[in-house]
């Protein structure tokens, strides 16, 4: 009797923790598509903003460059043939 007891109860108890096992199951699958969402999000601008920051190096230091070639005494006298000899041949862009 006892073990047609158990029987009958374990028969009623497991539909209900099989619906809460695939309910955990949903929620927790749903719950690591967000946080991995939000994790790509967040590598996403992390690295936009390291390119951001390398991208303004670079131009700063264009932009120191120029203004040393700038400051020679042979651009300012505008001796074109002259003050190439600032520059390699390969990045002359006046001609």
């Amino acid at each position: 009797m006892l073990q047609r007891k158990s029987l009958l109860f374990m028969i009623a108890i497991a539909p209900g923790a099989a619906i809460l096992a695939i309910a955990s199951y949903n929620f927790t699958t749903e719950k690591i598509i967000e946080i991995s969402e939000q994790d790509i999000h967040s590598n996403a601008q992390i690295e936009a903003h390291a390119i951001s920051n390398a991208l303004t190096s670079r131009i700063a230091d264009v932009d120191h460059n120029l203004a040393l070639l700038a400051s020679a005494p042979l651009v300012q006298r505008g001796t074109r043939e002259r003050s190439s000899c600032l520059m390699p041949r390969r990045t002359i862009l006046w001609t």
